[in-house]
């Protein structure tokens, strides 16, 4: 929010030459010697980099260029896809776009020989554009947005953990309780891969009355309340995908 609001212009350009001192001044991360540096800042840093350079080679001003000429196959011109996506914006098409477009947004992982999609932060981003104008922008609200899964993190994982729904092993729930770090791989790619099949299991059981997104924004909310607040998550810090 701070780089929106206090940057000339948040576009392509802009982002593509970003410094990791203008990157630590906008996200309020220490540089001092005297001062532990945040990793954050070095995985920060050549992620916007690369968005905004794969905007300007596309000869979009910015991210929200994109999402309008990626709506569906008829704004972006892909003709492959157009007989199989309905009307209208697709939640499902653009997420795709992203992650096809952006090597950041690509958030999977090679697990026991398979690909394991997960994509919490571009269906978020998909997923906050339709909450945002889906009662007063019908261009920007999404048919099938419900196709989405849920937005799976460390936070996911853990309040569904307290709640019951999933079982840890002792050793990793030890490892959890301790603050140990989990690094980003198969232990870590099997708890959001969990959290978010349990997700899909509630809502099909729910038989309609709640949808996957209502769900996941409903464990969010309950993830702040006091009884959670004080719990261990899963701390990858090796990841910009959550």
């Amino acid at each position: 929010i701070g780089m929106y609001i206090s940057v000339p212009k948040l576009n392509g350009e802009f982002m593509k030459n970003l410094s990791l001192d203008l990157v630590a001044s906008y996200f309020s991360i220490p540089l001092e010697k005297d001062e532990e540096i945040s990793p954050g800042i070095y995985m920060a840093k050549p992620v916007l980099n690369e968005c905004g350079q794969k905007l300007v080679e596309m000869k979009m001003e910015d991210f929200g260029a994109f999402v309008l000429a990626n709506l569906s196959p008829k704004t972006s011109g892909d003709l492959e896809e157009k007989e199989t996506v309905g009307p209208g914006a697709s939640a499902v098409y653009l997420t795709n776009q992203f992650v096809d477009t952006f090597p950041a947004f690509d958030d999977h992982y090679e697990c026991r020989g398979e690909k394991v999609y997960l994509l919490k932060r571009v269906q978020l981003s998909v997923a906050c554009i339709h909450r945002r104008f889906m009662d007063n922008e019908p261009k920007l609200t999404f048919a099938d947005i419900d196709e989405l899964t849920a937005l799976t993190d460390n936070v996911l994982p853990c309040v569904l953990h307290a709640l019951g729904v999933l079982e840890y092993d002792a050793e990793l729930e030890a490892k959890i309780n301790r603050g140990e770090e989990l690094p980003a791989g198969q232990q870590e790619c099997e708890l959001r891969a969990a959290a978010l099949v349990a997700c899909d299991q509630i809502v099909a059981e729910s038989k309609g009355g709640i949808s996957t997104l209502e769900l996941d924004f409903y464990l969010w909310r309950v993830g702040k309340e006091d009884r959670f607040r004080g719990l261990e998550r899963h701390a990858t810090r090796d990841t910009f995908f959550y």
